[in-house]
């Protein structure tokens, strides 16, 4: 990509690469500073990045808007290679999107009532029959069909009695649930261009998503009329 840029006259210094989770890992960011490339990416939101999230409050997120949908707050992340003694300090914006704050609630209310939904049907129409009255058995089913099944996580379930007189019942893990309620919508952009606003990083992330989107539209099924070549020169005058 460098060669390229450079053979097209485009000083690497002014371009800004924009990846997704999956390209920001401390080998490719230091790859991008030993470059001179600028980026720009997402965090993968998971231990100390989820605290991170965590450590910045809903008030001082709503104090800082950057458009209509979005809040930020800037802090620094550093990534770090250890066996070679490889550091980098950037600028880390953790984000609030109310759009996708919405869309996460209103997925994981629907999970759960389709977990509940299940535990009813379970209790009711199957518990204490057939193979539902080994308690092994059953407890596997709720495990299988609710527990391990997302949504599942935040609803606390109670299977007691012995075999053939088994009693289950759940309630919401509230604590739980209020747990993973304060991470919804967030997520934690980095950069290495230091000219970019709070504004801009949200914005120019989102538009990588538009590009995916065409790369989609591109790879999914498209209705074509055969055509039908006799003549070499014509095949040849396609490729």
């Amino acid at each position: 990509m460098l060669k390229a840029l450079q053979k097209r006259g485009r000083p690497v210094n002014q371009v800004l690469v924009v990846g997704d989770r999956a390209m920001l890992s401390a080998e490719i960011v230091r790859a991008y500073h030993r470059a001179g490339l600028k980026y720009l990416g997402a965090l993968k939101v998971m231990g100390e990045k989820e605290e991170m999230i965590r450590g910045v409050s809903e008030e001082e997120l709503e104090a800082h808007p950057l458009d209509e949908e979005h809040y930020g707050v800037e802090r620094t992340y550093t990534f770090e290679i250890k066996e070679e003694g490889w550091s980098a300090t950037d600028r880390a914006l953790i984000v609030l999107s109310r759009v996708l704050r919405r869309q996460k609630r209103k997925q994981r209310a629907r999970q759960m009532r389709e977990r509940l939904a299940t535990l009813k049907v379970i209790a009711t129409e199957r518990l204490n029959r057939r193979k539902y009255k080994r308690r092994a058995y059953a407890w596997e089913q709720i495990q299988k069909q609710v527990l391990k099944r997302p949504g599942g996580e935040f609803i606390r379930v109670l299977l007691e009695g012995e075999d053939g007189s088994l009693r289950l019942s759940w309630e919401i893990d509230v604590e739980a649930l209020r747990e993973a309620m304060v991470l919804d919508g967030k997520f934690i952009l980095v950069t290495g261009d230091c000219r970019l606003s709070g504004a801009e990083m949200v914005a120019r992330y989102g538009e990588k998503d538009k590009v995916e989107k065409g790369f989609r539209t591109l790879k999914g099924p498209i209705r074509l009329r055969p055509i039908f070549l006799h003549r070499e020169e014509r095949i040849a005058g396609l490729v």
